[in-house]
């Protein structure tokens, strides 16, 4: 596998695909046009010449001509600047390109969960790319996106919360997990649908940063719609670990409301997708919880934890005996 920079960037995540099916890129803005067209860099219709890319304030996109097939990328230094924090080859140090770029986050993020069109036709181009190898290189890629992303999570895991923060463009933890669990969980059955969609996660996660987020929170890892479970209290290394190691996975715990029933639990509504834990009076010992925004009578029973919504299609529910196992354990942990 290349060297990745063991950092979640776009540009490591397209090198690993690109040494799979090279594209005939010149540039920077060739390779994220290739991957994510109609994203970041809008071509200028019916135009081809050495004119420079400008960034469009309005419409919070890169404006770009074609020469002799490829973009024509060089001759605006505005461009280069926010072009290496989104493709992630660079910091620099404009604090006007660094909104810019985070403009075009925003942009992008926003019109990802309101245009369906656009989600589907990056999947469609991701997904001929991935068709077009044969079975056994697409198993060594899939093998390479996994093996990226437990380097990813082993690596973040091991960090100090300052040390995540002083990341140039910082993740929260939330986002980070979400992505990277995302792609693994397609990339778990090597399939041509769920490696085109876990490199789509890997893609936007590097290039959105925290704006990907809001994508996050929207869909599930197949880019369907749907009201995510909260998850165990877990890294994202243990994630994975439980995901790809199941029978071997020894479940911990790191939390300390060990006063709870199931610690550790976020709680939704099964029918409006509140979150419940905040409500009035809740409390986890109950049996049965009415919740207080649209009045639904939802179980609190240890068989209704689910790691994603997901797993709750699948009613794949969570091992609880191990997960109470690792309770007791933390339980004597904290006392000394």
């Amino acid at each position: 596998m290349q060297e990745t920079g063991r950092q979640l960037r776009f540009s490591n995540v397209a090198a690993i695909c690109d040494s799979y099916m090279p594209l005939i890129a010149k540039n920077h803005m060739d390779t994220l046009v290739s991957w994510l067209p109609g994203t970041v860099i809008h071509i200028r219709e019916q135009e081809e010449g050495k004119r420079p890319p400008k960034f469009s304030y309005e419409k919070c996109v890169i404006e770009a001509s074609l020469y002799r097939g490829n973009i024509y990328a060089t001759g605006d230094a505005t461009v280069t600047q926010i072009m290496g924090r989104l493709y992630g080859s660079a910091r620099g140090n404009e604090e006007k390109e660094r909104k810019n770029a985070e403009l075009i986050r925003k942009r992008i993020s926003r019109e990802l969960i309101e245009d369906r069109d656009l989600l589907t036709r990056l999947i469609d181009s991701i997904k001929n790319k991935v068709a077009s190898l044969e079975e056994n290189v697409r198993y060594d890629l899939c093998l390479d996106l996994l093996e990226f992303s437990f380097e990813l999570a082993e690596v973040r895991t091991g960090m100090s919360p300052l040390e995540r923060d002083a990341e140039a463009a910082a993740m929260d933890d939330e986002v980070f997990d979400g992505i990277i669990y995302n792609a693994a969980y397609q990339l778990n059955d090597f399939s041509v649908d769920g490696t085109a969609r876990a490199i789509l996660w890997l893609m936007l996660g590097g290039l959105l940063r925290n704006e990907a987020g809001r994508v996050y929170r929207v869909f599930n890892s197949a880019f369907v719609p749907a009201f995510r479970q909260g998850d165990l209290a877990a890294s994202i290394l243990d994630k994975l670990e439980a995901l790809y190691f199941n029978e071997d996975y020894e479940d911990t715990y790191s939390g300390d409301d060990l006063d709870k029933r199931f610690p550790g639990i976020e709680w939704m509504c099964d029918s409006c997708g509140a979150y419940l834990n905040v409500q009035d009076g809740f409390d986890d010992h109950l049996p049965v919880w009415q919740c207080r925004k649209c009045g639904y009578l939802n179980r609190i029973l240890a068989e209704d934890i689910f790691m994603n919504e997901e797993e709750r299609e699948r009613n794949h529910s969570v091992n609880w005996e191990k997960m109470k196992d690792a309770i007791e354990r933390r339980k004597k942990e904290l006392k000394g």
